[in-house]
């Protein structure tokens, strides 16, 4: 039952990373522009991933159900960090 609701949760983590923060790298990328985003509340939504990343890795056993989805959740906000900072005006 446990493995089930693992894989139940990293499906949906999976989906909502996946299709929501490319969305928001394409938008970025294709207006140049960043200008409502908040750089300080997507450092936090960042440090939250990694947070959860290095947490459930380094658990006595690593849980992946928690790791994939955070991982690519740590990716696409510091991508979208990067933008943050280069479409700066």
């Amino acid at each position: 039952m446990e493995y089930s609701l693992g894989i139940i949760a990293m499906s949906l983590g999976l989906i909502v990373t996946l299709l929501g923060f490319p969305m928001q790298i394409i938008k970025n990328w294709k207006s140049k522009s960043a200008d409502d985003l908040s750089l300080p509340m997507w450092i936090l939504f960042f440090l939250s991933s990694l947070t959860w990343v290095i947490y459930g890795y380094f658990r006595e056993y690593p849980d992946y159900f928690l790791v994939i989805p955070s991982l690519f959740g740590s990716l696409f906000t510091g991508i979208i960090i990067v933008q943050i900072i280069m479409y700066k005006k």
